[in-house]
């Protein structure tokens, strides 16, 4: 075998071994600044129209926050991100409708991979709910104050927070959401919207326990 063949085999099984190697999946698993920059990144790619970068762009939240296994971040990431750029995209109540169980399968995608205890479908209906919310037409402030009873509801599921726990946490994902897709994309505040879901995050992290990490097997 050739210097190159054998280069190109370790390369390949690498790749193969990081794909099928087990892990330890969580929601509660994440770093508020890494998963602050890659959901902004996200977001601001979902806003410009790049579907396949903004999938990117999930992936790595699900896979190097949450510990997904790679194939199966793929496909999260895949229908998370063309659900939020279908809802925000339109705001016919009945095409947004036609999201609902697409939401549903999303968290239970989510559920199995990192067997969360959580309800896929009051889950699927909180999180359709704040995209719903956020593309709609209307004041600003009432947006906001809407998405912050939808995230605080949806984290009740998820996370089993009441509300006065993440309610800090709460109000500065809104506006982060409401700077992001409420607002024109040419007067959007990209360094704003960066640094609300960081402190969102930051909060956060205060009620949500980080999962203690795997046993080294000897």
């Amino acid at each position: 075998m050739s210097l190159f063949s054998k280069i190109l085999f370790l390369i390949v099984a690498g790749v193969i071994a990081y794909g099928l190697w087990p892990r330890e999946s969580s929601l509660q698993r994440f770093e508020p600044k890494d998963i602050a920059l890659y959901e902004s990144d996200m977001w601001r790619t979902i806003r410009n129209g790049g579907i396949l970068q903004s999938t990117v762009d999930c992936y790595k939240i699900y896979d190097f926050q949450y510990q997904m296994r790679p194939a199966a971040a793929v496909n999260i990431a895949r229908d998370t991100t063309s659900l939020i750029s279908g809802i925000t995209r339109t705001q016919d109540p009945i095409l947004q409708d036609s999201y609902a169980t697409p939401a549903v399968k999303l968290m239970q995608a989510i559920q199995e991979e990192t067997q969360g205890s959580f309800d896929p479908n009051l889950a699927g209906h909180h999180y359709k709910t704040i995209w719903v919310t956020v593309s709609e037409n209307r004041p600003q402030t009432e947006v906001i104050k809407d998405l912050v009873t939808a995230i605080t509801e949806y984290w009740a599921t998820i996370y089993k927070l009441n509300p006065n726990q993440s309610k800090k946490a709460a109000e500065m994902r809104a506006s982060a959401l409401a700077g992001a897709f409420a607002t024109p994309p040419d007067q959007v505040n990209w360094g704003k919207v960066s640094a609300d879901l960081k402190a969102s995050w930051t909060e956060l992290r205060k009620v949500v326990p980080q999962p203690p990490k795997p046993e080294k097997k000897p």
